[in-house]
């Protein structure tokens, strides 16, 4: 995916993940009172000061601090064009087609919900101009119709037309996520076929593989806890990932198991040794937390560059998301253990 000259970026994301928020950090925002404490400290005491400056920590609304420190990822990766990482690159192109994708869900939630119209991202110039339709107009597509007309000329609308054209509260969020999931898949293999010689190539595709295949594993938890889905519905949902679970026993999750028993089934899979060391049946957290812990082995031992940028980029993700889930669980008053454990650190 990147020219191997490129290696000034895995020294370069390396020592940007050093500045990394550390436990300390956490338990001084845990502890805040207040969404303008936690402002300030994020402004005053981590590299976070730079895309929170010039705010007013004292007044500012939880959304707006969300929204900033979302964007931080963006200015990161910015950051990092500087060595070497051109728009022809395989990594700029898969970043690009995950934002892409990552923006229209949010846009299909907010349509799908009619409200926090704001919180689709507005993108840093360098990543819109290379987008595959205009960012401003899906910001103000108020319907599935004006959603359709943004994408109408890209990859997006062969994948999703036939689902914009329902009543509004019929459109299956789940089916749309799963379509445009695959694509982007399918674009990061396409990609990694460019160089199957490259030293990266297997860990490469192996990554993305435990990441699909974790996709799969939460949304059958999910689905069997939450909605209760028929198992032919689930199937459909199904990536076509196969790394540690195979066909025969990926079925007899969804078909022969209930939530209890496919947990207990999972136990005595390769995972089951996450969820013995863990003490705890969260299969979502634990999958956040095996993928984690793959990318900052990449992170820490690698110096493939293709390794560590993406392990980077998803590794700052998880702070970010650390920080959000500190933001609501100081707003709802939530005690200070309970946050912490929601944390991955």
């Amino acid at each position: 995916m990147l020219n191997k000259s490129s290696y000034a970026i895995s020294s370069k994301a390396k020592a940007m993940y050093g500045k990394r928020l550390k436990l300390e950090d956490y338990q001084a925002l845990i502890a805040k009172k207040s969404i303008p404490e936690i402002a300030s400290y994020l402004k005053k005491e981590t590299y976070y000061q730079e895309v929170l400056d010039g705010i007013n920590e004292g007044s500012i609304h939880r959304g707006k601090l969300e929204y900033l420190i979302r964007q931080d990822l963006f200015e990161r990766f910015n950051r990092l064009l500087k060595y070497g990482l051109g728009d022809q690159h395989g990594t700029y192109r898969w970043f690009i087609v995950l934002t892409e994708v990552e923006q229209i869900l949010e846009s299909i939630r907010v349509i799908q919900s009619q409200d926090n119209f704001d919180m689709i991202s507005r993108l840093p110039l360098f990543l819109e101009k290379s987008m595959s339709f205009d960012l401003k107009e899906l910001i103000n597509a108020r319907s599935f119709q004006d959603l359709h007309k943004v994408i109408e000329h890209t990859p997006y609308n062969k994948l999703l037309s036939r689902y914009l054209f329902v009543e509004q509260e019929n459109v299956d969020y789940v089916q749309c996520e799963h379509i445009l999931k695959e694509y982007y898949y399918q674009t990061i293999f396409d990609i990694l076929k460019e160089n199957p010689d490259s030293a990266s190539f297997k860990a490469m595709r192996d990554i993305f593989h435990l990441q699909m295949e974790l996709e799969n594993i939460n949304k059958i938890y999910r689905l069997k806890k939450y909605f209760k889905t028929a198992p032919s519905q689930i199937n459909k949902y199904m990536n076509k990932a196969r790394y540690h679970i195979n066909d025969k026993l990926l079925h007899k999750f969804i078909y022969d198991c209930n939530l209890e028993e496919f947990i207990e089934a999972l136990k005595h899979t390769y995972y089951g040794k996450f969820i013995k060391k863990s003490g705890v049946d969260d299969i979502e957290w634990l999958s956040k937390q095996i993928l984690y812990h793959n990318h900052r082995q990449n992170l820490l031992y690698s110096n493939d560059p293709d390794l560590v940028l993406i392990a980077y980029l998803a590794l700052i993700e998880v702070e970010i998301q650390n920080i959000i889930d500190i933001i609501e669980g100081v707003r709802y008053k939530v005690p200070q253990d309970k946050i912490f454990k929601l944390l991955l650190i």
